[in-house]
C-alpha cells in the first residue's frame, strides 16, 4: 500500500470518528445525565456510535504511529531497525486489543452497546487498567522513534 492511501485511510477513519461524535451529540452525548431524557433507543445509539468511533481512533493513531515508523526504516540500519520493527509490532498488538477489548468485553457482544440487554460484561477495571497499559506502552515505546547517534 502506498503511502498516499494509507494516508486516505486515516483520513477516512478520522472523518467518520467525527461524524460518529457528531451524531452522538445530537442524542444526548455531553449532556447532564439529568438533562437527557431516559430513551433506551437514545442511549443505545449513543453507546454504539461511541464505541465505533473510539475503534476508529484508536486505528488512526496506531496507523499514523506505523507509517513514521516505516518510513524511519528506510532510514536506519542494524539494531535500529530492529528497535523500530519490534515497536511497530508491539504498539499494534497493544493498540489493537485496545481496540478488539471495546467488541469482546461483554457476552453476547452486543450488550457492549446496550446496557439494559441480559449478559455480563468484564468489570470495567480490566478495560481501564489495560488501556492504562497499552497507552503508556504506546507513548513511552513511541519515544524510541527518536533516533539516537
Amino acid at each position: 500500500m502506498s503511502w498516499q492511501a494509507g494516508l486516505t485511510n486515516l483520513e477516512v477513519c478520522i472523518t467518520v470518528e467525527s461524524a460518529l461524535l457528531t451524531y452522538a451529540t445530537t442524542l444526548g452525548y455531553g449532556s447532564h445525565i439529568w438533562d437527557l431524557p431516559f430513551d433506551i433507543f437514545a442511549i443505545n445509539q449513543t453507546i454504539l456510535a461511541i464505541n465505533i468511533a473510539g475503534t476508529l481512533s484508536l486505528v488512526a493513531a496506531t496507523w499514523s504511529k506505523t507509517s513514521f515508523a516505516l518510513t524511519l526504516l528506510r532510514l536506519t540500519e542494524g539494531w535500529m531497525k530492529g528497535l523500530i520493527w519490534f515497536i511497530i509490532i508491539t504498539t499494534n498488538i497493544a493498540m489493537g486489543l485496545s481496540a478488539l477489548f471495546i467488541w469482546v468485553q461483554c457476552t453476547p457482544v452486543q450488550k457492549s452497546w446496550n446496557p439494559f440487554m441480559e449478559g455480563t460484561c468484564w468489570p470495567p477495571t480490566v478495560i481501564v487498567h489495560y488501556n492504562i497499559f497499552s497507552a503508556c506502552e504506546y507513548t513511552s515505546v513511541g519515544t524510541a522513534y527518536e533516533p539516537h547517534s
